[in-house]
């Protein structure tokens, strides 16, 4: 069995409408067993009326919830029955346990999967990473989206070794590996970037270089390195521009006759999906005992789907192993 836990507080919307989302999960995967963290009775009841198979699921009882406004370090002590930290400890005392889903507050989750859930190693420092798809269809990996806002040259090496685990661990034999720049020659960049170039070229990665932002979802990356701070603007900008390009033309639909209207309805909602990457499953942090995926706060039973089957594929791959092998431990 696939052991997952799953914690279901700290989003926006109720517990009940992502426990849609673990129900289907549990029916699309026969070898899937979920720890599931929210109001047991609740929870029991609702999954009881769906029909799920009691053999592929526990209800851990927990009520408390760590907020956006609380202080994570604060929190991980004074809310120890929270569903994270519940979660969090679970992963760490069950070694059958192989992955850990949340929509709850970012700061908490991250800080205790570090201090919890552990890091595979001091050597590696954690990294934050999510799945854009590109015009071809295929998915490119950006490592990192956020974690690590400065970073030397020998953590951009590790975040190409990890986000190389990573998509390996999503099926990609010899996934390619890009390092986001200015430019695409081995000159452009900052001093830290040129280093990191130099460092990727004496690795055994699949490393083909720069590549610029405007490239990362036409070019041949799988990969594409980064420090949380560019990764992060990366993001945004992305998610920016195709969120006012939707809006345009849901505005221009607005102005036209039905059949035409629910046309461009349909394709904005296709733009949205492709260009949105909490609809991929979120990101996930690598570097830590058990890959923690991480859906957004407005998740809903669909979005909680996809994290667990990003989840469900990290842990039946075997991702941990793949990123112990990419550093030898």
């Amino acid at each position: 069995m696939i052991k997952i836990a799953i914690d279901l507080l700290g989003a926006d919307r109720d517990e009940l409408e992502l426990l849609d989302g673990v129900a289907k999960a549990l029916k699309e995967n026969s070898d899937l067993f979920a720890y599931i963290l929210g109001t047991k009775e609740k929870l029991e009841k609702a999954l009881n009326e769906k029909n799920a198979d009691k053999e592929q699921y526990e209800v851990i009882n927990a009520t408390e919830v760590i907020t956006n406004n609380d202080n994570p370090m604060v929190a991980i002590r004074s809310k120890a029955d929270s569903s994270m930290i519940k979660g969090a400890t679970l992963c760490r005392d069950n070694e059958d346990i192989e992955a850990f889903v949340s929509c709850g507050a970012t700061g908490a989750l991250m800080v205790s999967s570090m201090m919890i859930i552990k890091p595979l190693s001091t050597a590696i420092g954690p990294v934050l990473v999510c799945e854009f798809i590109k015009r071809n269809g295929d998915y490119v990996c950006l490592s990192d989206c956020g974690a690590n806002l400065d970073c030397p040259a020998e953590r951009l090496l590790s975040f190409a070794k990890m986000g190389s685990a990573y998509m390996k661990a999503k099926g990609v034999e010899n996934p390619k590996v890009r390092l986001l720049s200015n430019g695409v020659e081995d000159g452009k960049g900052t001093n830290v970037i040129k280093e990191a170039n130099a460092l990727l070229k004496e690795t055994n990665l699949n490393f083909l270089g720069n590549i610029e932002g405007s490239s990362v979802l036409t070019g041949d990356a799988d990969v594409v390195v980064a420090d949380g701070f560019s990764g992060n603007v990366l993001l945004k900008s992305l998610e920016c521009g195709a969120t006012s390009v939707i809006k345009d033309i849901e505005d221009f639909a607005s102005t036209l006759e039905d059949d035409k209207k629910n046309e461009l309805k349909k394709l904005a909602q296709n733009l949205y999906k492709r260009y949105d990457y909490n609809t991929q499953g979120g990101a996930v942090l690598l570097g830590v005992n058990k890959p923690v995926v991480k859906g957004h706060g407005a998740a809903t039973g669909e979005t909680m789907l996809s994290i667990i089957r990003v989840a469900y594929t990290l842990a039946k791959n075997k991702l941990v192993d793949k990123i112990k092998a990419e550093f030898g431990l």
